[in-house]
């Protein structure tokens, strides 16, 4: 789409459903590189990007997403989401720290 925010969450988001529903730790790892590969851009671009990267997993997660797993991981996927979005919405900060978003906030 050309918004740096929203294209940086799909593909974190992207990522992090291998974490979420897979149980795989290279989502968190490509995460992290992504995004120092990206640069630090500051808090308010890290809190639009956290939003984009919630409603992506909220909107996309639960539709023909059968291979993602199991219902459970779907679910899962969808409450990560919303609970991005919340803090990031909140402007929380510190809900970010030592979780694997905490790397958008440098």
């Amino acid at each position: 789409m050309g918004v740096p925010s929203l294209d940086l969450g799909q593909m974190i988001a992207e990522m992090w459903k291998v974490a979420i529903c897979r149980g795989r730790d290279s989502g968190r790892w490509l995460i992290r590189g992504f995004v120092a590969g990206y640069g630090a851009q500051g808090d308010d671009f890290a809190f639009r990007t956290a939003i984009a990267v919630g409603t992506h997993l909220i909107s996309f997660s639960p539709y023909g997403n059968e291979d993602w797993g199991s219902p459970e991981n779907i679910e899962e996927s969808v409450r990560v989401g919303k609970d991005v979005v919340v803090n990031a919405w909140k402007r929380n900060r510190e809900w970010f720290t030592g979780g694997d978003l905490e790397c958008l906030f440098g």
